[in-house]
């Protein structure tokens, strides 16, 4: 299940729910709770995942490996 963050508008307690996105579009949805004094006065933060990659970049791996002319 995904997990959101979330900032208090009463407190700026910022705290993490794990919710299905259904969830997470319910205006009345329970879990949108602040954990520190119980306000249901709560904004979602914008998040980002990280993301890991595999393997070695194309881009760097051909650098220089053609020749342009120059220099």
């Amino acid at each position: 299940m995904p997990k959101y963050d979330f900032k208090c508008n009463n407190c700026s307690e910022v705290f993490e729910l794990s919710m299905s996105i259904k969830e997470l579009e319910d205006k009345e949805a329970d879990k949108k709770v602040c954990p520190k004094c119980n306000s249901r006065e709560v904004k979602q933060l914008l998040s980002f995942a990280s993301v890991g990659s595999s393997g070695s970049s194309s881009a760097s791996s051909s650098r220089g490996s053609s020749s342009s002319g120059c220099g």
